[in-house]
């Protein structure tokens, strides 16, 4: 079923620049995408580290529980719970900071990108409008006048 629908007069059309652009934006979009990624991902160091921080806490937790026996090797797992975590905190600083530094960069590439696009493809129609054929059809009103672009300006 098709809807009912007047045609559209078109003079000419850029299939392979519409094409690239699509390419183009669709590309940057993706990439973009993956370098935040890996650098909002945890490194293989952090999550090792991680890991030994959980099993100095599981080791505390079942120090503690024998009693004030084992008070100086509870007291030694809790310092060593307490390094482990200054240290995942100094990670954690550093993914910050390169986070902050990768999405001011992909900023100023993403803005660069859009200004190149937008100099190239500044004077160029990707789709023109026959102003004379809208005007035959009966698209541009009753416009009286012989230049093509006013009859096309009248089709929108």
């Amino acid at each position: 079923m098709v809807i009912p629908h007047s045609e559209i007069p078109i003079l000419s059309i850029r299939p392979t620049d519409i094409f690239m652009l699509l390419v183009v934006g669709s590309l940057t979009e993706i990439s973009h995408r993956i370098v935040v990624h890996r650098t909002k991902r945890q490194s293989s160091a952090e999550k090792a580290e991680r890991k030994a921080l959980r099993a100095a806490r599981y080791q505390t937790i079942k120090k503690r529980a024998l009693g004030p026996s084992a008070f100086v090797e509870t007291s030694k797992l809790e310092r060593l719970v307490l390094n482990k975590e200054k240290e995942l905190k100094v990670f954690e600083e550093k993914r910050a900071q390169n986070v902050k530094t990768m999405e001011k960069v992909m900023k100023y590439t993403m803005t660069f990108l859009n200004l190149c696009i937008f100099l190239m493809y500044y004077g160029i129609p990707i789709l023109e409008v026959d102003g004379f054929k809208a005007s035959e059809l009966g698209l541009s009103g009753n416009l009286q006048s012989d230049d093509h672009a006013e009859h096309a300006a009248a089709f929108w």
